[in-house]
């Protein structure tokens, strides 16, 4: 469930689902009359065309706001019922729309799934109902690694400055992306993510960690592969757009040091995200040898290691292509 509160930021919001709902639409909580997710893009608009069309004339600072989601098979299109529309606040409009797109992120609520949404001063709610988003669920998937590297980014703008891998020797940041560095130079590794809203004890059992502050615009932080889409494993960020702090652990990048393919995976990763301030990149814990020859190494020549050749090698200038690449420089 999510609830919007009418004594909290988007007020004109919360108070339009409500008088939706006393009309009769779905979605009311308690109730069995559920909104289900829509995915597909497409029928999206529809509903939202439908529900807001462009040749609506909107008041300076309200936008319309529609009731049930276009994100949802009631909507306005696709439900071939009754729909509810009314002008509110831009900002709180806009507010809400991404808090509703990061609780279908978080708590994975997935094509299909069914969901109620709540409305009502905060007196009025239980405990349990109080809060925007559902707590985020763990996950774990099978990521590509691809020169010695995977991801996690935010969709809509860089999460770190920049950041050596000499520094921790697991964790950096290049070109908006923090960079996890593997053992393997390609293939796959095991990564498990645990979005927390308060600072968890590092985890028992690993071989290297490493922390890192991130910043989220538009409240996803996604693991992902260099090459590829995210990684199907939940968001990062537990509470939306913000500051967070990621603790990287790590276990078995001695195993495997420079394979480009292995028959089993060898190397895994625990990644636990919180809201915090910024903070310094630190090492918590090493023993790994990787790591210990990923630090050693001059700054900006530790993004890739190779143990039997220099970075004047092919994969040195492969890495070379794929920053100019990022950059749209294709040189």
């Amino acid at each position: 469930m999510i609830s919007y509160s009418q004594t909290g930021p988007w007020p004109d919001v919360a108070k339009h689902i409500k008088d939706a709902q006393a009309t009769g639409l779905p979605g009311k909580y308690g109730t069995t009359h559920y909104l289900t997710r829509l995915t597909d893009r497409r029928k999206i608009k529809e509903n939202r065309d439908k529900a807001c069309p462009t040749s609506l004339v909107c008041p300076p600072g309200k936008s319309c706001d529609e009731y049930p989601f276009a994100s949802t098979w009631q909507g306005a299109k696709h439900s071939g019922g009754d729909f509810s529309r009314r002008m509110v606040n831009a900002r709180q409009n806009t507010d809400a729309g991404k808090a509703l797109k990061g609780f279908y992120t978080y708590s994975r609520v997935l094509e299909g799934d069914r969901s109620w949404y709540g409305s009502g001063s905060r007196s009025q709610m239980r405990p349990d109902e109080a809060t925007v988003n559902e707590p985020a669920r763990p996950g774990t998937a099978l990521v590509d690694v691809e020169y010695h590297r995977f991801q996690i980014t935010d969709p809509q703008g860089p999460v770190a400055g920049d950041l050596d891998a000499s520094r921790t020797g697991l964790v950096s940041a290049d070109g908006g992306a923090i960079e996890v560095t593997t053992g393997i130079h390609t293939g796959e590794v095991r990564v498990r993510v645990e979005p927390h809203s308060q600072r968890p004890d590092p985890a028992p059992g690993w071989e290297e960690i490493a922390e890192i502050s991130c910043h989220s615009t538009s409240g996803e932080v996604l693991v992902t592969s260099f090459m590829d889409d995210p990684a199907d494993l939940p968001s990062l960020a537990s509470q939306g757009p913000g500051t967070y702090r990621l603790r990287v652990h790590a276990r078995g990048r001695d195993r495997a040091v420079d394979h480009t393919t292995v028959d089993e995976v060898v190397e895994s990763y625990l990644i636990q995200c919180w809201p915090a301030a910024h903070q310094d990149a630190l090492l918590v814990k090493a023993t790994d040898a990787y790591g210990s020859q990923v630090r050693a190494q001059q700054a900006d020549d530790t993004i890739v290691i190779d143990h039997e050749d220099s970075l004047e090698t092919q994969t040195g200038v492969e890495r070379g292509i794929l920053h100019r690449a990022e950059r749209g420089d294709y040189s």
